[in-house]
């Protein structure tokens, strides 16, 4: 199936086989690490050396150590800023492998999210990001405590606010819960007040710089023409995988079932692929990429639009500051 193309025959034998096959490539990746056991030498030590901290917060910081007192620790980061920790909040400690030091120095200002989707990892208390997506959606996030967070959108259709609690159950394995709940004020319904709730579950295997993400939804919507309906059901999976000290890749994908002639269907409605390359820093992240929508029913796939529309990716671009 080429980038444009036309509608290509479907069974369901062939909706699962892709479907399959997309968690079956994923995990061919391998789960990102840390580097090996934490430093059994004092901190005061490894002046001059690159090493990566982890804080009681959930924060993680990789740098050159510059200086260590009683009270502070100081990080020149790869960008060349430098950083200060108070080092009662230091849990952990290591030197970095040589080997390792490339793409262990990576740190993403969004590493709290893949393209749309939030990992299952905590964000340390009084994080905070700002993000705009293709120069019309403006979201933000915050870390409230090490287990809860908020989001927050908006954009010319309406806004989005989410909640979520989240649970690190290893160093490596985290989930989380919440909803997303939202109000349009364009649309279609021509209702006073319209929205939708969306609550999920993810989970996250790896680091917040790198992981493998899986997630699950249901969608709802409620107005006060309609009254509330199930819009549908989704499944999603991402992957980022750091390249280089300040790049990386990431890729998310959500299938999406939905009724069809009131009646729901095994095979799914919609798929959405997606791919951007990330420039990753401290402060500033950048993602540049495509998202390829596809409408899948009985007859085939094919572009959003159904009828034989040809696959057209849709070029994305997005930028992510952290305040704090």
């Amino acid at each position: 199936m080429g980038a444009f193309g036309t509608t290509q025959k479907l069974t369901q034998g062939n909706v699962w086989f892709l479907i399959f096959s997309v968690l079956l490539i994923f995990p061919m990746f391998g789960p990102p690490v840390w580097a090996e056991g934490s430093s059994p030498i004092a901190l005061e030590e490894l002046l001059g050396r690159p090493v990566r901290l982890e804080t009681s917060g959930g924060g993680n910081f990789q740098g050159i150590l510059l200086s260590v007192t009683e009270n502070r620790v100081e990080l020149i980061e790869s960008d060349g800023q430098i950083i200060q920790i108070s080092r009662e909040a230091i849990e952990k400690y290591q030197e970095l492998e040589a080997i390792k030091r490339n793409k262990a120095f990576f740190q993403d200002s969004a590493s709290n999210r893949l393209i749309f989707m939030p990992t299952a990892f905590a964000m340390e208390q009084g994080e905070f990001h700002v993000c705009d997506q293709e120069g019309l959606v403006i979201t933000s996030s915050y870390g409230l405590s090490k287990n809860i967070s908020l989001w927050g959108g908006i954009s010319p259709l309406g806004a989005v606010l989410s909640g979520r609690f989240i649970l690190c159950i290893t160093e490596s394995f985290a989930v989380t819960s919440g909803s997303f709940a939202g109000i349009e004020w364009v649309g279609d319904t021509g209702a006073p007040v319209s929205g939708m709730l969306m609550p999920y579950l993810i989970s996250s295997w790896g680091e917040p710089n790198s992981n493998f993400t899986a997630g699950t939804a249901a969608a709802f919507s409620f107005s006060t023409a309609t009254g509330f309906d199930t819009l549908g059901f989704l499944a999603a999976l991402a992957r980022k995988i750091v390249l280089t000290a300040t790049t990386a890749l990431v890729t998310e994908n959500w299938i999406i079932w939905a009724k069809r002639d009131n009646q729901w269907d095994p095979i799914p409605s919609y798929a959405f692929f997606g791919l951007v390359f990330r420039i990753a820093g401290s402060r500033f992240s950048w993602d540049i990429g495509a998202i390829l929508p596809m409408e899948i029913s009985r007859e085939g796939i094919s572009g959003l639009g159904g009828g034989g529309e040809p696959f057209i990716p849709l070029p994305w671009i997005s930028l992510t500051y952290r305040i704090q």
